[in-house]
């Protein structure tokens, strides 16, 4: 399968649909540890749980964010309203909307 552009930009924990990202893990993998995951949020600030949402864990901070600057729109399409930084069950950041700033 060719990916185009993302050619040699995903690694093997990725899973590619259609040429979006959908997840990536890497790290620890365990939630525990060092993982940087992105808590997702519906309008009443409850946790989102739903089995199609993605779920990625990323190594670094850099990582996590990147992420979300790129899949802020897609996430905000499929109902989530918010997002929590975590580093494994630590909250480094949040509550941060993603609806478009007036």
């Amino acid at each position: 399968m060719s990916l185009g552009p993302l050619e040699g930009l995903v690694s093997d924990g990725a899973r590619i649909s259609d040429g979006a990202l959908l997840s990536y893990s890497a790290g620890m993998g365990d939630g525990t540890g060092g993982d940087w995951t992105w808590e997702l949020l519906d309008g009443q600030g409850s946790p989102l749980t739903a089995a199609d949402l993605p779920d990625p864990a990323f190594p670094t901070q850099s990582e996590a964010e990147s992420y979300l600057g790129a899949e802020w729109a897609a996430l905000l399409a499929a109902g989530v309203d918010a997002v929590n930084l975590r580093q494994g069950d630590t909250l480094v950041y949040g509550p941060m909307s993603l609806q478009p700033s007036e």
